[in-house]
This record gives structure tokens, sequence and C-alpha cells, in this order.
């Protein structure tokens, strides 16, 4: 992908889950996503940290929302910008060209 950047897994994962909650959600509601969708755990700290590394590459951006039901804590949640989109649908592309003419995968030496 000339001049594009590319997504690594955990981050696609990421910003996958973000989408499936409608585009904005909040780093809990992130790992909720990836436990029920995966198979692969994820811990908190790794998620955030994630989180901070696409938004500091212009992938996401954060927003605090004072929630009422836990007394007035503000609660960050993050959006996917049109950067992030935009290298989400790249990457998306990019594994689909990668997948096609790939032989069926059933039976492989060992």
């Amino acid at each position: 992908m000339a001049n594009t950047e590319y997504l690594g897994e955990f981050e696609h994962l990421i910003l996958l889950a973000i989408a499936r909650r409608g585009g904005q959600a909040g780093g809990v509601d992130v790992h909720g996503e990836l436990e029920t969708v995966t198979t692969r755990g994820a811990s908190l700290p790794a998620i955030y940290v994630t989180l901070a590394r696409l938004e500091k590459k212009g992938f996401i951006r954060t927003s605090d929302l004072v929630e009422r039901e836990s007394g007035g804590r503000p609660r960050r949640l993050f959006e996917i910008t049109r950067a992030g989109a935009r290298v989400m649908q790249e990457t998306r592309r990019t594994l689909e060209r990668m997948w096609m003419d790939v032989p069926a995968l059933g039976r492989t030496r060992r």
C-alpha cells in the first residue's frame, strides 16, 4: 500500500469493536465486544494502550461524557475519525486482495 498506513491486527480489532458499537464506545465496551465476538481475550490496559496509539495516529478521538448513574463521574468515549474509517477500509481491501486466489486450506501437510 503506497503512502497508506496499514493497521495491525489488534488495532483493526479495536476499531472494528468501536464500529460495531455504532462508531462510539468506551474502553469497557470495546473489551466486552472483543470478548463476545473473538476467541482471544484482551486486558483493559492493553486496550487502553492501543486506543491511545490509535488516537495519536488520528484514527480515533476521545470525548468525556458525564454519566448520571455513576455519580457524574466522566466516562471517556472513543469515536472513529474519517482517517480511521479510511484506514479500516484500506486494510480490509488489502486483506481481501491477499485472500484472493488462495487455494483451499483444507488438508495441509505437517
